[in-house]
């Protein structure tokens, strides 16, 4: 007797959902002629016809239809079969569909119907079509045909549906015309007025058409509608001047248009959002000056003009940063802690825990502008400068690697040695992120201070980290302690298994299982990397064999170095619980296997997110190793929730010998696993045509 066809996962797909989804009409004939239920749902209530449908397997359709399938069935958000075939355009499975029986008004719980998804995709016959069978609009909540068509660009669908009576949404603050004029479509934009649009709608959140043209940068769009009366100075609550719109997306041009129609540079603006904080954004000169200029002249609070130049020195916008000294502005006024208008984090995030910088010379050193860093020394700035967490200029510089930036600020009295409130210095930092030349420096600057801080990495372990083997010997002549960890308890051996550094440089006391990361040992970032010689260096002093890690997924060197930030908190990961035998198995390394299970490492050990070894060996289709640790009494039916039994993942790759070879040796076929389902789903899944046969035709297999 065969596998049962409409045995289900956790989720409730069937492999009958499965051969539906990719396509594959054999499968599908030989699982119905097996007993599979037409109408089947998953939890997401899918239906096959509704996966049929949304991948455009028409012949499918029409078989499924044949059989009895529902059409009036709908998943979990009440996407329709209808609303998918609409989706994708296919204009002859919505045909098919509408002749059953289709209800060609039904909405989606997002309001969306099938004509919105037509409209939506451009795709005209099917408009044409549903028009034909009745459809009506759903005008409401900005989820009409007529909106998505102008969103979009669809002319002709647009010009169809006015014709149509469509104009019933035409005046909602933000609907068919913002769209097209946010868009800049021209043409429906002028379809639209002509269809008696309101040219001066205007949006409590979003604002005008207008307003959506000019911050999208449509100059024709701008025009044609000043041209027809639009107000160059209407503005909503919340979205700021024309002008502001303007100016903080660029567009010099547009900028130019509206001042050249009378456009007020203070209409709806204050310090916080005015149009000269935007333009030095993005530091245009053409724009900004003028702007800027005028912002000098009038009663501007210092604070605001110190944000200028802030802003200026962040942006690396050198010839601002000039004029603004230029008027008087102190180079070392730091911001005010209350100050609402500076965006160092607009775009981006802080690298490190920086707060939002204090000083010119610390936004300059954050963008590695050195240009602007060396005039501002030269005017005066102060080389020491910190932010409330002890961070220096020349900390930043050091986290960037900018040696010349380095070099400048050190020419300029900067110390190297000064520490943050968590006790790292700028040396460490070098130490962890950049060359020898640029250690040397800093180094031969202050060879008589400290070379230890008290953070998370200190300067040897940072360059235990990087390996640098030079910077290593040069440290431990300076005095370095070998044996100095870092506060979660970092150990140099982890450092040097992470490069392979020849363990002759750290022949001292070291413990070999000082931990990183709650239980990440050097052995098992030494069999992630694939280093045979440190494993076996390792495994001789006694490194315990069946330690595991608790990261989350197995990391690799690149993984690692993620997590290299001195604010890093260990409860931040997840946790997984990975072996160094597993990750030996994944990676495909025999002679590491071998080192490992000679030591008595559990080849049962199981994870519960990624399996046992011999799982991974079979996931990387690995049969030397599959068959080694057989030998060495791996149970071949041992597995997880996550992830399933080797079988499963023999089927998921579509290895069939190694599907042969575990059926061989006892494995079940009809293991199941709440996430994952049985091997014959998985199969189904990827496509197995060949591992599919074989288990159903399998005689001892059990329903």
């Amino acid at each position: 007797m065969g596998a049962d066809v409409n045995l289900r996962d956790y989720c409730n797909y069937s492999p009958f959902h499965a051969a539906c989804y990719i396509g594959n009409e054999n499968i599908i004939h030989l699982l119905l002629e097996r007993g599979a239920d037409v109408n089947i749902l998953t939890n997401y209530h899918e239906s096959p016809l509704f996966i049929a449908c949304n991948k455009g397997y028409e012949n499918i359709v029409r078989l499924l239809l044949d059989r009895g399938a529902d059409v009036s069935l709908s998943a979990i958000l009440k996407d329709s079969p209808l609303f998918a075939a609409c989706r994708i355009g296919n204009e002859e499975i919505a045909r098919l569909l509408l002749d059953r029986g289709a209800d060609v008004n039904l909405c989606t719980e997002n309001n969306e119907s099938p004509l919105y998804a037509a409209c939506n995709e451009g795709h005209e016959e099917i408009v044409r079509l549903l028009l034909d069978k009745g459809a009506d609009f759903c005008t409401n909540n900005e989820k009409s045909p007529l909106h998505a068509a102008c969103k979009k660009g669809h002319k002709e669908i647009v010009l169809v549906l006015l014709n149509t009576s469509a104009n019933l949404s035409l005046n909602r603050k933000v609907g068919p015309f913002y769209a097209a004029c946010e868009n800049g479509d021209d043409d429906i934009v002028r379809v639209l007025l002509d269809s008696g649009a309101d040219v001066n709608c205007c949006a409590m959140y979003n604002g005008s058409p207008l307003y959506a043209a000019c911050k999208n940068g449509h100059e024709s769009t701008v025009l044609f509608l000043l041209n027809n009366d639009a107000d160059v100075n209407l503005c909503s609550e919340y979205t700021g001047s024309l002008l502001y719109a303007a100016c903080s997306n660029g567009h010099e041009n547009i900028v130019r248009i509206l001042l050249n129609n009378g456009a007020d540079i203070k209409s709806c603006s204050n310090d916080v959002e005015s149009p000269v904080f935007e333009a030095l954004e993005y530091g245009n000169e053409k724009i900004v000056f003028p702007l800027l200029e005028n912002c000098l002249d009038i009663d501007f609070y210092s604070e605001n003009k110190v944000n200028l130049l802030h802003t200026a020195c962040y942006y690396g916008h050198e010839n601002i940063v000039r004029l603004l000294l230029d008027k008087g502005i102190d180079v070392n006024l730091k911001r005010s802690r209350n100050s609402v208008r500076y965006k160092l984090n607009r775009h981006e995030a802080i690298d490190l825990y920086l707060d939002l910088a204090d000083s010119p010379l610390l936004a300059a050193c954050r963008k590695e502008h050195y240009s602007i860093v060396k005039y501002l020394l030269e005017k005066g700035s102060d080389a020491n400068v910190c932010v409330n967490e002890g961070l220096t200029p020349l900390f930043i510089a050091s986290f960037k690697g900018n040696k010349d930036i380095v070099s400048v600020l050190l020419n300029f009295g900067a110390k190297v040695n000064s520490h943050t409130k968590q006790g790292t210095s700028p040396l460490t930092v070098v130490f962890l992120k950049h060359t020898f030349r640029t250690v040397k420096i800093m180094l031969n600057k202050d060879s008589e201070e400290d070379i230890d801080d008290e953070s998370i990495f200190n300067p040897l372990f940072a360059a235990c980290y990087k390996g640098h083997i030079d910077i290593v010997k040069l440290l431990l002549t300076k005095g370095a302690e070998v044996n100095k960890r870092g506060k979660n308890g970092i150990g140099l051996m982890f450092m040097a298994c992470q490069n392979d550094l020849p363990h002759s440089d750290f022949d001292y006391s070291i413990d070999l299982n000082l931990l990183k990361f709650d239980r990440c040992t050097p052995l098992y970032a030494a069999c992630c990397n694939g280093s045979h010689e440190i494993v076996k260096i390792l495994l001789q002093k006694g490194a315990r064999v069946n330690e595991c890690s608790k990261l989350k997924n197995s990391f690799n060197l690149t993984d690692l170095r993620r997590y290299r930030r001195p604010s890093l908190h260990t409860d931040s990961i997840k946790v997984v619980g990975t072996s160094p035998l597993y990750e030996a198995c994944k990676s495909g390394e025999n002679t590491i296997v071998h080192y490992l299970l000679e030591n008595d490492a559990d080849v049962n050990f199981c994870s519960e997110e990624t399996g046992t070894p011999l799982y991974a060996a079979c996931e990387s289709g690995n049969i030397i190793i599959l068959k080694y640790l057989l030998k060495r009494g791996a149970k071949i039916n041992l597995g997880s929730e996550h992830v399933g039994s080797p079988l499963h993942a023999a089927c998921k790759i579509g290895n069939d010998r190694i599907v042969k070879l575990l059926l061989d040796n006892g494995a079940d076929i009809n293991s199941s696993f709440r996430k994952v389902g049985t091997p014959l789903y998985v199969a189904c899944k990827y496509n197995r045509a060949k591992i599919i046969k074989r288990l159903i035709k399998l005689k001892r297999m059990q329903i």
